[in-house]
């Protein structure tokens, strides 16, 4: 007994003598970081080592090296795991991320000649003296050097731009070669070894600084704007994120989270952001484009892309195929049941039919049966729709992804399906339910927009939003069933139109002090509807061309149930139609009118209107009803204004105006104009002394990339896309009055509707409660890289103290923390009522300030949004009856706190 007893001590004693030998070892084994060296192990470590020891500084315990990696060793390094975290080009880290699973903690901000890059791209070029090459086209026949294979910046976003002009250098190019550095790919050329070659980004003038070459020596093909905003360096191709810092499958979580915040945290002075020539590093940034670059042109992990057979296909995938089918079966069988119980109502119905007295009660009967089964019949759809939901969150491969994503969609398209039928039974029961809501028609109507604008511009359709002057903004009524009636009018308007214009022209039928009487008509320049057809549109399962051969789909009961909803909403709707000339879709809506109060919104505008009053503004627009839309929108801000149709009416108008001594101050000028576009007219307008100070406003109706550069250079001072919302422009149209010609500054950069929205950011203040230092650091980063202000507390008293002395425009809540937690601070503030004081005028400026101005005798309602860890069923609920707005949880996800930001501060002048 005293033996056994002996031996099982000594066993828990080697045990833990175990244990702590693994963590000591483990504390004084170093951290490898392999780092790809393009230009050789000695400059590699020249370079990096200063960062392996700024890391062993910010970490303790742990000791990190440099290991410099060749092309053909990093795959080995990462697949044996000798090394613990990569520092591979972008190119190199996808094909890693696809075959080892390693995952980016950081990208770097590369720091060239003083400027900060989180992207770079490659330049393709020749010998100045080369009078041969001056095009793409001219490359082919030549010789011509590269990088490397594998080299991102040095071959392959070169070989993606040749390829998309129809060019093989494998098969076009008299010569291929590889020189191994960016340094011997430009001196060959420059020696006249090879016509032309390819290098990255700013290796032309790193070379010059060293005094190595002259870029003056050489000519850049496909040459892209100099002064780029992300890329300030010569290039000739798109552009792509900087070098990835990525973990191993096989690095401990704790390791990596500790190096990804050390990193995001390094001075932009440090000695190892000097050493390694960079401004520090940034949040991971997307590299989808890589993976693009990569797919295009089949190599890297796409090397055997297309090359797999049906066959291969089911031996390698057969249980998500089955999986797949299982899913179908169920939505099928879904389908079935509804036909089902469709076809033994139909019995019942016909049965009735044979007792006049019963046939009435028999038809509600269907209808109101049809109308409970919603619960029973989504229940399992959501299930399926859920299910693969948490199916594509799983690591799958690019051909599993694709076939549960399939799935997927199916099932959505199965769902809108069942909803469409699922509406008509409700409204046949008469259970199609309205909500009354206080919402602002015209925001209501601009924000629907942004969801059927990409469909007309895919169609290169003009997309036209018109809403006269006297249409009162703050309504009462249902917004969601309006816009679905809207949706469906527009959507059905771009489907059958190919070309022209779509146009949904908003006016007051009539009004009384209480109610309005609202008439929206969607226009189109379609194929138009046959007049034999026109009386039974809105009839239920009812279409055009009704053949199983139709080009278009669809269940036929979207007319049928708008035509319910207008009627609820005390309107009616009809249809005006030419065959072959389009059609008018037309409802009215009946909506109450909100009380007179002092909105924000009416404030913006009266600011807008103020502003502009009186400026002479010239628009240029062969679209008669665009030419409307505008007139509308400049008279209600009392502008002195014109619009003409074409770009010689508007010179002789420009010039008239100039010589009687009162010239237009800003000309706005459509993009895509008959005879003579309006970069043309743009650069006429420029290239007259006399209306030289016109400030330019560019409307297209679908933006390209490069597009707002190249007009920043030829002399335009905005850049909007089509349909425009009337906040923009009016944002727009004062920011370019309030620029001076002199300020030279504000005139390199072009105002577009990400510049109104940076702008509109810069206004907002955010208040972050959070106690734990390091999650302060990392919210309060992330907020800063989004371009908003921000403040931070350590606890819920110190935020209850924050609030009542500055007007926050949105409040991140912690639910723990110390003193006062999320929760308790919360129903503080919800119950924070004073009248205005002494304090409250100290603090006026500040509120000037702030996009959230307290007009009235109490505190204004500030958005708060929980920023927890906990994701328990409840702690949602728990929240908003504490009194906040939204719930987001932790790890912090970039995307989805900068949409609850959005929706919360997109109101106002915020």
């Amino acid at each position: 007994m005293i033996t056994r007893l002996t031996t099982c001590c000594l066993i828990i004693v080697l045990l833990l003598a175990l244990v702590s030998a693994h963590a000591s070892l483990e504390e004084t084994t170093p951290v490898k970081i392999g780092v790809l060296a393009k230009r050789g192990a000695e400059r590699c470590l020249e370079k990096w080592s200063s960062t392996a020891e700024y890391l062993t500084a910010m970490i303790p315990g742990r000791t990190f090296i440099i290991v410099p990696l060749k092309f053909n060793q990093i795959d080995l390094y990462v697949k044996n795991e000798k090394v613990d975290f990569v520092l591979p080009n972008p190119s190199v880290y996808v094909e890693l991320e696809n075959l080892c699973g390693v995952s980016r903690i950081a990208t770097l901000e590369n720091l060239l000649k003083g400027e900060t890059c989180t992207r770079f791209g490659g330049v393709v070029f020749c010998r100045a003296g080369n009078n041969d090459i001056f095009s793409w086209e001219d490359l082919k026949g030549r010789s011509f050097m590269a990088v490397a294979e594998s080299s991102l910046g040095g071959w392959r976003t070169a070989w993606r731009e040749m390829k998309e002009r129809g060019i093989d250098p494998y098969l076009d190019f008299n010569e291929l070669e590889f020189g191994g550095t960016h340094d011997a790919v430009v001196c060959a050329v420059r020696d006249g070894r090879v016509d032309a070659g390819s290098v990255r980004t700013n290796t032309l003038e790193r070379m010059t600084s060293e005094g190595k070459i002259d870029i003056k020596d050489f000519r850049v093909i496909g040459e892209h704007c100099k002064d780029h905003k992300e890329i300030p360096f010569v290039h000739s191709t798109r552009h792509y994120p900087e070098w990835p810092f990525a973990k191993l499958k096989h690095t401990p979580n704790e390791l990596a989270e500790k190096v990804a915040i050390a990193l995001l945290e390094m001075p932009r002075d440090s000695e190892a952001a000097r050493a390694a020539k960079c401004a520090g590093w940034t949040i991971p940034l997307d590299y989808q484009p890589v993976h693009e670059c990569l797919k295009e042109l089949k190599v890297g992990p796409y090397r055997e892309q297309g090359k797999i057979t049906p066959a291969d296909v089911f031996r390698e995938y057969w249980q998500w195929i089955l999986t797949a089918v299982v899913l179908l079966v169920i939505m099928t069988s879904s389908i079935v049941v509804i036909l089902r119980l469709n076809r033994r109502l139909e019995r019942a119905i016909t049965d009735a039919k044979r007792m006049a007295l019963e046939a009435e009660a028999a038809n509600i009967a269907k209808s109101e049966f049809l109308a409970n089964m919603s619960h029973e019949i989504r229940t399992p759809m959501n299930g399926v729709i859920g299910m693969t939901g948490l199916l594509l969150d799983t690591e799958l491969t690019n051909e599993q992804r694709e076939f549960a994503e399939t799935v997927k969609n199916s099932a959505d398209s199965l769902l809108g399906l069942i909803n469409d039928i699922l509406d008509f039974s409700k409204m046949e029961a008469g259970k199609l339910d309205m909500e009354i809501l206080d919402f602002d028609l015209r925001t209501a109507l601009e924000d629907m927009s942004d969801t059927v604008a990409m469909r007309a511009q895919e169609k290169g359709l003009e997309l036209v939003f018109l809403i006269e002057p006297d249409v009162p903004a703050l309504v009462r009524g249902d917004p969601g069933r309006l816009r679905q009636i809207l949706t469906n009018l527009i959507g059905n308007a771009i489907k059958f139109t190919h070309k022209g214009e779509v146009v949904l022209h908003v006016t007051l039928d009539h009004e009384d002090d209480s109610t309005a009487m609202i008439r929206f008509a969607v226009k189109d320049t379609g194929m138009g509807i046959p007049a034999d057809k026109l009386d039974g549109l809105f009839q239920a399962f009812t279409q055009v061309d009704a053949s199983t051969s139709r080009k278009f789909g669809g269940t036929g009961l979207g007319l049928t149930i708008s035509k319910q909803l207008a009627e609820m909403m005390g309107g009616q709707i009809g249809v005006e139609s030419e065959e072959g000339k389009g059609a008018t879709f037309w409802f009215t809506a009946s909506l109450e009118k909100q009380p007179p109060v002092q909105e924000t919104e009416a404030t913006a505008q009266e600011s807008a209107a103020a502003s502009l009053k009186g400026i002479r503004i010239l628009v240029v627009d062969d679209n008669k009803t665009y030419r409307r839309v505008f007139a509308g929108m400049l008279a209600s801000w009392e502008c002195r204004h014109e619009e003409v149709l074409d770009a010689g009416t508007a010179l002789d108008r420009l010039r008239s105006a100039a010589k009687a001594g009162a010239p237009f101050r800003i000309a706005i000028l459509d993009m895509r104009m008959p005879e003579t576009n309006g970069e043309t007219l743009g650069n006429m307008i420029k290239e007259d002394p006399a209306l030289r100070d016109t400030a330019l406003v560019m409307m297209d109706s679908a933006g390209n990339r490069g597009d707002a550069p190249r007009l920043r250079k030829a002399g335009f001072t905005a850049y909007l896309t089509k349909p425009v919302k009337q906040s923009q422009l009016s944002n727009c149209l004062m920011t370019v009055i309030g620029r001076k010609p002199s300020d030279k500054t504000l005139q390199e950069k072009i105002i577009t509707r990400h510049t109104i929205e940076e702008d509109r950011k810069r206004k907002i203040r955010i208040l972050l409660a959070e106690d734990n230092i390091v999650n302060q650091k990392l919210a309060l980063r992330l907020l800063e890289k989004m371009g908003y202000r921000a403040d931070a507390v350590a606890n819920g008293q110190e935020a209850v103290e924050a609030i009542k002395t500055i007007p926050y425009d949105l409040v991140l809540m912690d639910m723990q923390m110390p003193e006062m937690d999320g929760i308790a601070a919360t129903r503080e503030i919800r119950n924070l009522k004073f009248e205005k004081s002494s304090e409250q005028t100290a603090t006026k400026g500040i509120q000037e300030q702030s996009s959230i101005i307290n007009q009235q005798s109490t505190i204004k309602r500030v958005p708060i949004i929980a920023l927890t860890a906990n994701a328990m069923k409840g702690d949602r609920e728990l929240c908003i009856e504490a009194g906040m707005d939204d719930y987001i949880t932790k790890p912090i996800q970039p995307d989805k706190l900068a949409d609850v930001i959005r929706r919360w501060t997109s109101t106002g002048n915020a």
